[in-house]
């Protein structure tokens, strides 16, 4: 398995969990000539194992689970053209050098394999003795080179891809993603960790969902002016929901509710515009003056994102 060793050791320093796959790898080659099924089934594993990894990256709309549920031909064949698919969208389909109809007419040798391991398998399956029909050497050897050169293939593309992401992840502490991460907490105010923010555990654990909600974010953002429309009147803009979301954003970040409600015409016009000392007189537990300039800031943010919230609860 050369060509796909030569290309993990290339990448696994920047993608480490790729290194689970050297495990797979040698069961290939220390079985090819003395357990040519065992070897066999090992091959169908790494292609299986490749496959997965590719879609779990490249297609937020799967799970897991749906993707575990996928026979081998149908996994292979929707990692294939979900690979080449996001490849187009990186570099251009003129530009895109991934051989998707190459990769396709491979599908043959996808099906083929999972039918002779199914057959033939010594471990994935358990076989009364004596078992009817065993795999040779040169059999081995050559599902082995065709695996090889299959999995390599697709793995030097994935990696591309893989790099081109990391390159536009997005940074959690950056200035321009506060406002958002406080809209993501503002709306988790009952996440069960205390010490951990919900939108830092999105991003380090579902990244592609913090990056999807983002987009959601900004779009929804761009069509703010709508809500905008709406005049502040106390009186008729508190609907039973929007003082709800005010009620919870106050038990929250421990302020005074009836403070926050007289305000809120500061809030939803420019936060930037309301002055400190009413930002200070929301907070029940007034800072001491070396915190409290951080504090006045803070809480401005805060206020930003309920501020978004709440325009986009329907009035």
């Amino acid at each position: 398995m050369k060509l796909v060793r030569e290309i993990l050791e290339k990448h696994t320093l920047e993608f480490e969990d790729f290194s689970y796959y050297y495990v797979v790898i040698e069961e290939i080659e220390k079985n090819q000539a003395t357990h040519p099924d065992i070897c066999i089934e090992s091959c169908k594993a790494l292609i299986e194992g490749v496959c997965k990894t590719v879609l779990e990256k490249t297609d937020t709309t799967l799970s897991r689970k749906d993707i575990n549920d996928f026979d081998f031909h149908k996994l292979y064949k929707k990692a294939v053209s979900k690979l080449d698919e996001t490849l187009t969208k990186l570099v251009s389909e003129d530009e895109n050098q991934f051989e998707i109809d190459f990769c396709n007419r491979f599908a043959n040798f996808i099906q083929q394999l999972g039918e002779v391991r199914n057959k033939r398998s010594d471990i994935s399956h358990g076989r009364a003795v004596p078992k009817e029909r065993y795999s040779c050497q040169k059999f081995s050897r050559t599902i082995k080179g065709f695996t090889d050169h299959i999995v390599a293939y697709i793995l030097e593309f994935f990696f591309a891809v893989l790099q081109t992401q990391q390159k536009e992840k997005l940074d959690y502490e950056a200035d321009e993603l506060h406002e958002y991460n406080d809209f993501l907490d503002a709306q988790n105010p009952d996440f069960p960790i205390e010490k951990v923010k919900y939108s830092k555990v999105l991003f380090d654990y579902e990244y592609e969902t913090y990056a999807t909600k983002y987009k959601d974010f900004t779009a929804d953002m761009d069509d703010v002016s709508v809500s905008e429309t709406e005049k502040y009147d106390i009186y008729d803009f508190w609907t039973q929901e929007r003082y709800e979301i005010a009620s919870k954003f106050c038990t929250q970040n421990n302020i005074n509710l009836t403070v926050l409600l007289e305000s809120f015409e500061y809030v939803w016009n420019n936060v930037e515009a309301i002055p400190d000392n009413i930002v200070l007189k929301m907070m029940i537990v007034t800072p001491n003056i070396e915190e409290r300039a951080n504090s006045v800031s803070e809480l401005k943010e805060k206020l930003k994102a309920l501020s978004k919230i709440i325009k986009k609860t329907k009035w």
